[in-house]
């Protein structure tokens, strides 16, 4: 990727869900770029395709049609195998849902995260900086301490880019 190329570029995008009479159209025929440094904003009515968006750009699913290039890197033309990749190296999700386990205690749920990584960041530091018992479950935690402890559990690794779903 040279300098004055868009960090992330997006070609006639379209993807659907279901089949026949129940087939809904999300996203049909979008073109964007992104530069490098930009802040962007989704923003829309519940349904109208914003986490379908990203899912998409956070190679979480596969388009039905068009291209995108994160980086330089066009992450269709990406093996399955390629692509678990992309996710683990490149990118830091933090999703709406916190995704922890709940039979799991909160330094358990980062430490699976580290296991995923080639870089982990320190455990230690990590759950001194979210003030947490390690030892207490995620169920028995406060929603705010669950939102605290889902985006530092994917803190584990160095993302080179951040995704929220």
């Amino acid at each position: 990727m040279t300098e004055n190329q868009p960090y992330l570029r997006i070609a006639s995008l379209a993807k659907g869900f279901g089949q026949g009479a129940a087939h809904v159209q999300v996203l049909s025929d979008i073109t964007c770029q992104v530069d490098r440094g930009e802040i962007c904003v989704l923003f829309g009515p519940s349904g109208s395709g914003k986490s379908t968006f990203l899912n998409l750009v956070g190679g979480l699913e596969r388009p039905d049609a068009g291209q995108i290039e994160v980086g330089g890197t066009d992450i269709c033309s990406l093996s399955d195998r390629d692509l678990v990749e992309y996710r683990r190296r490149e990118l830091g999700f933090i999703f709406q849902f916190y995704n922890l386990v709940p039979d799991l205690t909160i330094r358990e749920n980062v430490e699976v995260c580290q296991h995923l990584s080639k870089d982990p960041l320190p455990v230690d530091d990590l759950l001194h900086s979210l003030s947490a018992a390690p030892s207490a479950a995620p169920s028995s935690r406060t929603r705010g301490s669950c939102s605290a402890t889902s985006p530092r559990a994917r803190s584990t690794t160095r993302p080179r880019r951040r995704s929220s779903a």
